[in-house]
């Protein structure tokens, strides 16, 4: 019998089996990366945000110095669904558009109740959404189960929608100090001005529901003419660099005389904002 002939060595048989096994190991590698990825818990604190912060801030200021109407409570009503409320697949999003005031997952969602006369604002909600369970990615399926994150979206809309009940919709104060709260919450809920003139990123936006007329003790607008913004005491300055705001401007009959006609109140307030660094830029709600 012949002897089977040897395969000769090859230097490129060499290099190709070196080239399989770098080819293998990188996908190894790259299957273990995914699987890191998509089986890595959220870390998430007790108001459902993520350990590092949430990624912005969307804070509702609802004036309480007067009842709201029958038809501003339902557009209220309205505006808050809109908030929780995702866009449809498809639809081509506006500044004009409710969905435009969506407050994505690991967004913190914060509303606080005018001051009153004792000066300090009342923090009525504060939570980050946790995402609603139906518009969940692959990660989000393997990370959560589906009861807790029900659970989890559960408890979110429903203690939104339980901190508006008819007595706070329905109450009045002899005092309406819109810019020391305004001032209140941007300190509270928003990073420092020098941290975002740093990066130069929007934090987030400010809501105001409110008919607009400032009354404290040192700046009202409840007399014959309006005070020049220029003019106002210092301790009234704002810096709402990187903060923008939207205003749902609660029309009143009471109050006509005020809010229009010859008195430009509106365009006090596009001039105030103007000067705290935050124009006017989202469209005004007449509600």
């Amino acid at each position: 019998m012949g002897r089977t002939p040897r395969r000769r060595w090859s230097p490129q048989r060499k290099e190709s089996s070196w080239v399989l096994q770098a080819t293998l190991l990188v996908a190894l590698l790259f299957i273990v990366a995914a699987a890191l990825f998509f089986l890595q818990s959220e870390d998430l604190d007790s108001i459902s945000c993520p350990k590092d912060g949430p990624k912005s801030v969307t804070a509702v200021i609802l004036d309480t110095s007067d009842p709201l109407l029958p038809h501003q409570i339902i557009a209220f009503k309205k505006f808050t669904d809109s908030l929780i409320r995702p866009p449809r697949d498809g639809e081509i999003v506006t500044a004009n558009s409710d969905s435009y005031n969506y407050v994505p997952k690991n967004h913190l969602l914060v509303v606080y109740e005018i001051a009153d006369k004792t000066g300090e604002p009342r923090q009525l909600f504060k939570q980050c959404n946790p995402g609603n369970p139906e518009s969940r990615g692959m990660r989000g399926k393997l990370n959560e189960g589906k009861i807790l994150a029900n659970i989890r979206w559960s408890n979110f809309t429903n203690e939104l929608a339980n901190v508006f009940p008819k007595e706070i919709l329905q109450k009045s104060a002899p005092v309406s100090p819109l810019i020391e709260t305004i001032r209140y919450v941007r300190r509270a809920e928003f990073p420092s001005t020098p941290e975002l003139k740093a990066t130069e990123q929007t934090a987030g936006v400010i809501f105001i529901v409110s008919d607009m007329l400032q009354k404290s003790d040192k700046l009202t607008h409840f007399k014959k003419s309006l005070p020049k913004v220029e003019d106002i005491p210092a301790e009234f300055a704002l810096d709402l660099t990187g903060i923008e705001i939207g205003i749902r401007y609660l029309k009143s009959e009471k109050y006509k005389h005020l809010q229009q006609g010859v008195r430009p109140h509106f365009t006090w307030w596009r001039k105030f904002f103007a000067v705290a660094g935050s124009p006017l830029n989202r469209p005004l709600g007449v509600w």
